[in-house]
């Protein structure tokens, strides 16, 4: 039988590269993740090339001596003045649009159902997903050749979310992502549920323009938030992945409604 420091020098030998093995594995596991929200698999519908191009589709934004940059001012200090309301506190809260209740905060109440993985996992897993086409790449062109100063820079001030500031302060302000995943979504649920249409698309546009308030975006980012939106909802339904999702959220909301799940609109138009 051989030594004893020699049997454990051999097990060393054997072991150690399947650790670090292990260890690849979890982080590679990690890496495919959200970090800070949810291990929920998310769909990936368009690819890059495929996602409308913001630099192409957008024009150059107001610059600060324009007279289109003094409505972008005004709309600044517009927003400042309601941050110590409720409306502020609404603002804060709609920064969070991801993870397991982000998309059900913003829409659940004016969709009728709760948007979650529990009570409508299609549903969920449909907005959840444009995330990435519509918040991540869609606004992605423009702002990495503008990179517009944000306003809070700009204005040598603060914005009512601390916690968003040190990540927003180098990255590109035109056009507003939270807009145009907030309005994309807003539009796909309003085709879900059309009986709530006006109350969901006045949610999408809420969210544009909370941006305004907490102090992240100048009101042409949000309004150019919201053309990237449509044209990348015009984009996803020529995805036949996202079609296929889209059939399944829309016969889920078919049984939640026959299933008496899905409250009535309150909005009585003349």
């Amino acid at each position: 039988m051989p030594p004893k420091h020699l049997i454990l020098k051999a097990m060393k030998r054997i072991l150690i590269p399947v650790f670090l093995l292990f260890a690849a594995f979890g982080a590679s596991a990690q890496n495919n993740t959200v970090p800070g929200k949810t291990d929920i698999e998310q769909q990936e519908y368009l690819k890059t090339e495929e996602v409308p191009n913001s630099l192409y589709i957008l024009p150059v934004h107001p610059e600060f001596n324009s007279v289109q940059f003094l409505n972008d001012q005004y709309q600044y200090y517009w927003g400042k003045n309601l941050r110590n309301t409720e409306r502020g506190q609404q603002a804060i809260s709609d920064v969070t649009l991801d993870g397991l209740q982000g998309m059900n905060n913003a829409f659940g109440e004016v969709f009728g159902t709760p948007i979650t993985l529990e009570n409508a996992p299609e549903i969920f897993t449909l907005v959840r997903s444009i995330g990435r086409d519509a918040g991540g790449i869609a606004p992605k062109a423009a702002k990495n050749y503008y990179k517009r100063t944000r306003p809070f820079v700009f204005f040598n001030d603060h914005t009512s979310t601390p916690d968003e500031e040190e990540h927003m302060r180098n990255s590109g302000s035109y056009p507003s992502g939270h807009s145009c995943y907030g309005f994309a979504a807003a539009l796909i649920l309003a085709e879900i549920n059309p009986e709530h249409q006006n109350e969901i698309i006045k949610r999408g546009y809420e969210i544009g323009e909370s941006r305004k308030i907490v102090g992240a975006h100048y009101d042409s980012d949000i309004q150019a938030g919201r053309i990237m939106a449509a044209a990348t909802v015009a984009a996803l339904h020529a995805n036949a992945a996202f079609q296929k999702q889209l059939a399944k959220a829309k016969e889920e909301f078919a049984k939640l409604k026959k299933a008496g799940k899905i409250k009535p609109s309150t909005v009585e138009l003349k």
